[in-house]
């Protein structure tokens, strides 16, 4: 892959736990970088859970190998949410595919 296939800009997050001001336990989610991206969208589904229908989809996100790079992350490329399912690394160790998830619980 070259440099410039990865055409977006994406936010690696990590979901962070502590306590707001009141001393009540919180969890949100912050950037903790960002990078260049090629994102592919691979395949969709539609499927009804609680009444409510929902819609998945799932992608591949190749990026530039990162030896910190986790499955409890979560990239967030504009307004869409893709949580990590599996980190496909390179064998030269100069790239990684995370294969994703949109659409479900994006926290």
């Amino acid at each position: 892959m070259r440099s410039e296939e990865l055409d977006s800009l994406v936010e690696v997050q990590k979901l962070q736990t502590g306590k707001d001001s009141t001393g009540q336990p919180r969890t949100s989610w912050v950037t903790i970088y960002e990078c260049w991206a090629s994102i592919l969208d691979l395949s969709g589904r539609q499927y009804i859970a609680a009444a409510a229908t929902k819609n998945a989809i799932t992608a591949s996100i190749k990026i530039r190998y990162d030896e910190l790079m986790h499955a409890d992350y979560r990239i967030k490329a504009g307004n869409d949410v893709y949580d990590i399912e599996v980190i496909l690394k390179s064998k030269d160790r100069r790239w990684m595919t995370l294969m994703c998830k949109t659409g479900v619980s994006n926290g």
